[in-house]
C-alpha cells in the first residue's frame, strides 16, 4: 500500500508513542542498555533536555482511505533558524538499506518497537497518520569544546521495518544536522546488531572503536559496544 512519511520536530502529543516505541526496544532487548522501561515524565524530560541546536523528531506514516497516499511526491526542506522543516516523500514498501534495530546511544538507537505502540489518528481530509518512529539529535559529550558533535538515536516501529522507514529517518537526521551547522554525528551500536552497522556504513560513517563486553541488555545479555561517526 503506498504512504507518506513525514518528517517533523516531536511535539507534546508525540509523548505516549515516543514512550510506547521506546520501551517495546528495552524489553526486547539487543539494542538499549536501559534494563527496565521508562515513565512518560522520564521520557518528557529527555525531550525537553534537547535545546537547539539538538532536537527529537518524529516520522508520521499518512495512508489515505481506500489506500491511496496522502500527498504526492516529494516536498521542499526550506531550511530556517531551527533547521530543516517538516518534509514528505512518498513510498511503496521497499527498502534497499538495512532495517535492523539501530542500537544504542545513551538512550539508544533503535528500529524495534512493537506496532500497538503508535498513535493513530485522522486529519480531517479522510487521511490516516501514525507515528511510526522518532529519532534525536543529543548531546555526545556535556563540554564546550565537543560543540558540533552529535550523538544520533532513533527507534522505529518494526511493523513499518523494511519499508524505507530507518534510511529516510537517518538521512533527514543528517540533513538537520548539517542544517545545524554541526561538524560530526556519532552512532553508539552493539557490536552483533548487523542491521545497525550495514545502515551506518551505508550512510558513510566510520567505525572508530569497540569496546567488548561493554553493556547488558534488559535480558542479561552482554554486549560488546562499536562506536561510529561522520563528517558532516
Amino acid at each position: 500500500m503506498p504512504y507518506t512519511f513525514t518528517f517533523r520536530p516531536a511535539v507534546e502529543s508525540d509523548l505516549q508513542a515516543i514512550t510506547d516505541i521506546y520501551n517495546a526496544s528495552v524489553i526486547a532487548g539487543g539494542s538499549t542498555a536501559d534494563l527496565v522501561p521508562r515513565t512518560l515524565d522520564q521520557r518528557r524530560a529527555w525531550v525537553e533536555s534537547h535545546r537547539p541546536p539538538y532536537g527529537v523528531f518524529v516520522v508520521e506514516a499518512s495512508t489515505a482511505e481506500g489506500g491511496a497516499a496522502a500527498g504526492g511526491g516529494e516536498a521542499g526542506n526550506g531550511v530556517g533558524p531551527e533547521g530543516i522543516g517538516p518534509e514528505r516523500v512518498v513510498g511503496s514498501g521497499d527498502d534497499t538499506g538495512a532495517t535492523m534495530p539501530v542500537a544504542e546511544d545513551r538512550d539508544g538507537i533503535d528500529d524495534d518497537a512493537k506496532p500497538e505502540s503508535s498513535i493513530d489518528s485522522k486529519d480531517g481530509t479522510g487521511t490516516a497518520t501514525r507515528v511510526i518512529g522518532f529519532g534525536a539529535l543529543s548531546v555526545f559529550y556535556d563540554r564546550a569544546g565537543y560543540d558540533g558533535v552529535t550523538d544520533l538515536a532513533y527507534y522505529i516501529d518494526p511493523a513499518w521495518q523494511g519499508r524505507g522507514v530507518g534510511t529516510f529517518l537517518l538521512g533527514r537526521l543528517l540533513d538537520e544536522a548539517r542544517a545545524r551547522q554541526m561538524r560530526k554525528a556519532c552512532g553508539i551500536i552493539f557490536a552483533d546488531n548487523a542491521g545497525s552497522i550495514a545502515l551506518m556504513r551505508r550512510f558513510g560513517f566510520t567505525r572508530f572503536g569497540l569496546m567488548p563486553s561493554a553493556a547488558t541488555d534488559s535480558t542479561g545479555t552482554m554486549r560488546d559496544m562499536s562506536y561510529w561517526y561522520l563528517d558532516l
